[in-house]
């Protein structure tokens, strides 16, 4: 999930044992089995070469993420600005461009159930 400040937001659904919930407990109804807890947050806007702080807006409607099935940890977006990749279970945790030269700006992101990532540019190129 991208926020309109350029904030991104990877989030997981757990469903919990019991039900002792109290009036406290946040991103959880009263009574409910399923509660949200975030993975992963950045500012896209601190990477200048990611995002440009007055395109958000643009950003947030268009940004494509997707998560390798093999490992949730390893998540794909792209931007105006090209594609990145981002390994969460490494010690460097922010996005590294991939390198897409020649191609225009990625238009649209699918991760197949074996791994693959399609890559759709606004050249009409599939990678």
């Amino acid at each position: 999930m991208l926020d309109d400040q350029g904030i991104v937001s990877t989030w997981s659904i757990i469903e919990l044992s019991d039900h002792a919930i109290t009036d406290y407990e946040l991103n959880m109804n009263l009574g409910g089995r399923y509660k949200m807890v975030k993975n992963y947050s950045d500012n896209l806007t601190l990477y200048p070469n990611i995002v440009n702080a007055l395109t958000v807006e643009e950003l947030a409607a268009s940004l494509d993420v997707e998560f390798d099935p093999t490992n949730p940890q390893i998540f794909y977006f792209s931007t105006s600005e090209g594609l990145f990749r981002i390994d969460k279970s490494g010690s460097v945790d922010e996005p590294v461009k991939i390198d897409t030269v020649g191609l225009i700006s990625p238009t649209a992101l699918s991760m197949s159930d074996q791994g693959y990532l399609l890559v759709s540019f606004s050249c009409g190129s599939i990678w």
